[in-house]
């Protein structure tokens, strides 16, 4: 290949956030038929964020600037890394347990990885998920809702049952549950409770949240749970 012909290629590729389609977001099959490129799911979950009013954490919460100074901090770091580099779309990843440990910091730098090459739908439980039990009696603005967290390639959930474990609310987190169960979609999910609290909420649920996150490896199995234990892990009170 000469060096003109190279550069050109590479000019050329340069041009496009996704060389793939050339940013058009959608690709024909051989024989015509058009579906839609990887691509789009990715730009739709980055909007989504960035309308969410998370896009300033996404920036800022990377595992580079996330304080692992114990061992169980260093731990949950591992776990999350394990996870983003054995990620085949079907597993769950769970950060439970102590207020102010950086679940969520390390749910959304897991996120942030993920999103260079598969769409994750940010859901705050507290003011999405939660909320959606009073929007019933519009049915098409509520199905279309739950599809969006049926369907989503992956599902961050944070702040699962934070303030709201009322039977209605425990429906709507079934359904998205067992769907994704069905589907074998992933779900990162962060939560104030620790395994057995999920369990003595709804057992069906918890069994299939915690189900997902088992992983194989080396003939040996593992879950792909953070349980952070202890007040001491609570950053906003100890600072060190």
């Amino acid at each position: 290949m000469s060096k003109n012909l190279q550069n050109n290629m590479e000019l050329t590729l340069k041009k496009y956030n996704c060389p793939k389609c050339e940013d058009k977001e959608y690709l024909f099959t051989a024989e015509g038929e058009v579906y839609w490129c990887d691509c789009r799911s990715i730009r739709l979950a980055k909007e989504r964020i960035e309308k969410s009013g998370l896009s300033n954490r996404f920036e800022k919460n990377k595992f580079n600037n996330y304080k692992a100074n114990n061992e169980q901090r260093q731990k949950a770091i591992e776990t999350c890394l394990k996870y983003i580099k054995n990620f085949d779309k079907t597993k769950n990843l769970l950060l439970t347990g102590q207020v102010g440990s950086g679940k969520t910091h390390l749910a959304i730098a897991t996120s942030r990885v993920l999103l260079k090459t598969v769409g994750v739908k940010y859901a705050d439980f507290v003011n999405e998920i939660s909320r959606m039990k009073f929007n019933q009696l519009d049915q098409e603005d509520f199905t279309k809702s739950l599809d969006s967290y049926r369907n989503a390639s992956v599902l961050f959930i944070d702040d699962l049952y934070k303030g709201d474990t009322s039977p209605a609310t425990q429906r709507i987190v079934q359904d998205i549950v067992n769907y994704r169960y069905n589907n074998n979609k992933a779900m990162i999910i962060t939560t104030e409770l620790d395994k057995i609290g999920l369990l003595d909420i709804n057992e069906a649920t918890a069994s299939r949240i915690i189900e997902m996150c088992s992983y194989e490896e080396d003939n040996d199995w593992g879950e792909y749970i953070v349980e952070f234990k202890g007040r001491e892990l609570n950053y906003r009170l100890f600072k060190k």
